[in-house]
Parts: structure tokens; C-alpha cells; sequence
């Protein structure tokens, strides 16, 4: 690890216990850098969705692949880039912004479907690619929130 703490980059094994500290580690790194308590509750959000898909879609079943976080702090806010050399997104595309539908009994809710959404509401800048075999996702977090919209 480089000693620039707004520079970084980590690897965490494809697993959830691996995802759980690299985000222990990508937070703590942030606040070295002095990102604020916000940001970093924001990033964290945002990175466990991004790296729980990773895990669970990309590397299913092949835990013995590690995932690598990116970070570069910005004059816009922070760039993160992740990649994996799992399964490649389905057609090649970001999931749209779509969220499930809520308007049902409490039992009835969907338990999952709302990551993309919040990804796409606490981030910008997202984009996807494969290259040479690997995943890349990359996005920007802003420093500060953006308000509804």
C-alpha cells in the first residue's frame, strides 16, 4: 500500500468475510485522508453493493478470486475503480436505475433489487468495461451529498 492516503488500492479475497474487510480497510483509509464521517458512510454504501455483486454474481462459486479496490481522491470527489475476473455483466451493461416495486403488504416486499439504485443515487460518473479477461467498474463519489433528484 502506497503511504499517500489519497491514493490506495487494496485486494480482498471474492468472498463476503473478504468484502467486510476490505470495506473496514477502504473506510479506514478514507479517514486517514480526513474524508468525513458522510462521505465515508457514503462510500461504504456504496462499495459493500458494488463488491456484494461482485461476490455473489461475478465470482459465484469461485472464491479463490480476489477483487481489487481502487481509490484517487479528486478536486470532484473520490474515483473508485474495481476489478474482478469474474463473469462478465449480462450483455455487457450497467443494470438500469429501476427500482422493484414497494406498493404490496410487508410481507410481501422484495428483499433485494434496490443496490443499482442506491449505487446510481450515491454515485456518478459509472461506468463499465472488460478488459483482458477482468471487470471494470469505476464510479466517483462526490464530497458532498447531492440533494433529491
Amino acid at each position: 500500500m502506497s503511504s499517500d492516503p489519497s491514493c490506495f488500492k487494496i485486494r480482498a479475497r471474492g468472498t463476503q468475510a473478504g468484502v467486510r474487510l476490505a470495506l473496514a480497510h477502504v473506510v479506514d483509509r478514507l479517514a486517514s485522508a480526513g474524508a468525513d464521517r458522510d462521505f465515508r458512510g457514503r462510500a461504504e454504501i456504496v462499495l459493500a453493493e458494488a463488491l456484494n455483486n461482485v461476490v455473489e454474481h461475478a465470482l459465484h462459486g469461485q472464491a479463490c478470486l480476489w477483487v481489487e479496490i481502487r481509490a484517487r481522491k479528486g478536486d470532484a470527489g473520490w474515483h473508485f475503480l474495481i476489478c474482478d475476473p469474474g463473469r462478465p455483466m449480462p450483455d455487457g451493461l450497467l443494470p438500469q436505475r429501476r427500482l422493484p416495486a414497494v406498493d404490496a403488504e410487508l410481507a410481501e416486499l422484495p428483499e433485494g433489487g434496490f443496490g443499482w439504485a442506491m449505487i446510481r443515487l450515491l454515485a456518478s460518473a459509472i461506468e463499465y468495461s472488460r478488459r483482458s479477461g477482468q471487470n471494470r467498474l469505476g464510479f466517483l463519489i462526490p464530497h458532498a451529498a447531492s440533494g433529491p433528484g
